[in-house]
């Protein structure tokens, strides 16, 4: 998952840009109780959103075919199932091997939504024309129809009057700019964020049924 601590220095860092910053500070970081709250970053594909399970309640008891314990991600609307204690079908799921994802068995081709691989780039000094080494780095390679989603969580209605615009711009400025490290080289980069507010919890549980691509805003 991104680690919400990475995400709001991202969107902090927004903010400056777009003349916030001060008042950002005040409202978040240095405020008693933050107006706005963000998640981590969970992947989702296609119909499908992810979330980390509950520890206490992974892996559920007499499950046996699956090696659950190597799993980091389980589909949302497993969720209630676990917590009223019904028992795991196995039949019906398969771990992917890249991402550690809990999948539907035969769901996108067995591929799960993004798998971490080795990209090699090289520095080029532009005065002298000279290549430093190559450098291998790790990235993650989303598959097609795969991405990230999240919760931004405001305190109150005013909050969300005053925040809810100037958190959707940072959103968008960072998918033109990126997320993460490498952004000089082009990392990073997403399409633009499709956003929709609701009440939690049925925000989260409602999005698989409406639209699953959608990063989930909203107000408690």
């Amino acid at each position: 998952r991104f680690p919400y601590t990475t995400l709001f220095r991202s969107v902090t860092q927004a903010m400056a840009q777009l003349g916030e910053l001060e008042e950002w500070l005040r409202a978040t970081a240095l405020a008693p109780a933050p107006e706005v709250r963000f998640s981590s970053c969970f992947p989702w594909q296609g119909k499908t959103l992810y979330v980390v399970p509950p520890r206490a309640l992974w892996p559920p008891a007499g499950a046996t075919k699956l090696h659950l314990k190597s799993v980091r991600f389980v589909p949302v609307s497993l969720i209630p199932a676990l917590v009223s204690g019904q028992p795991l079908d196995e039949e019906r799921w398969s771990v992917d091997g890249h991402s550690y994802c809990l999948a539907p068995h035969g769901e996108n081709g067995g591929a799960g939504p993004f798998r971490i691989a080795m990209r090699t780039h090289a520095a080029r000094d532009r005065l002298s024309g000279v290549t430093r080494a190559p450098r291998r780095t790790a990235c993650l390679e989303f598959a097609p129809g795969a991405g990230l989603w999240l919760l931004a969580a405001f305190s109150g209605e005013d909050s969300r009057s005053r925040w809810s615009a100037p958190v959707e711009a940072c959103f968008r400025l960072l998918a033109d700019s990126g997320f993460g490290g490498k952004r000089s080289i082009g990392w990073g980069r997403t399409a633009q964020p499709h956003v929709i507010s609701g009440q939690l919890p049925e925000l989260v549980v409602s999005i698989p049924e409406a639209d699953p691509t959608q990063i989930g805003r909203a107000h408690v």
